[in-house]
């Protein structure tokens, strides 16, 4: 079953796509490019957003699928351990995949994320807490960091990479 569904969030509409029941795409859409289909499939998710939004951690329920290398799976697990409210540095991300030289390696990875939000690319910041890259721009980066009230905090649990493949 395929699915598609726009949210119109607070920080712009929002395509949700579904491939066999799984998540495999959200982005951020100027426009309505193509129409929705089974939007019933999204509705806790929608839900979910919707409290996400109002400020609250949600938990995003959708099994999801993640299309990648190795690699970039296993930033994107990284990424789902930064707890709500928290963030980490690239530099951070690159020594908890085993190499703080891999450091541009780990930012292409996290700018390849499929699901924004879903797995929280937005936490992750420049070294002295600097906003840097987001895909939907760093204006939106600063409104979701600002949503989780995210001032740069060290570490409380270390992070550590997996070599689990799909989720």
């Amino acid at each position: 079953m395929n699915a598609i569904a726009y949210y119109s969030s607070p920080i712009g509409l929002i395509k949700m796509v579904a491939v066999g029941g799984e998540l495999v795409s959200l982005r951020f859409a100027e426009v309505l490019d193509d129409d929705a289909q089974n939007e019933a499939f999204f509705k806790t998710f929608l839900g979910q957003l919707y409290h996400y939004f109002k400020g609250v951690d949600a938990a995003f329920p959708l099994p999801i699928h993640l299309a990648g290398t190795p690699f970039q799976q296993q930033v994107w697990q990284l990424l789902m351990q930064i707890p709500h409210g928290r963030t980490r540095s690239y530099e951070e991300m690159a020594i908890a995949m085993g190499d703080r030289k891999k450091i541009r390696a780990v930012a292409n990875a996290i700018s390849r994320n499929p699901l924004p939000i879903v797995i929280p690319c937005h936490r992750v910041v420049g070294k002295n807490g600097d906003l840097t890259g987001y895909l939907g721009g760093l204006w939106r980066k600063q409104y979701l960091l600002d949503l989780e009230q995210i001032r740069t905090q060290p570490p409380l649990i270390p992070l550590v990479a997996t070599s689990s493949g799909h989720h």
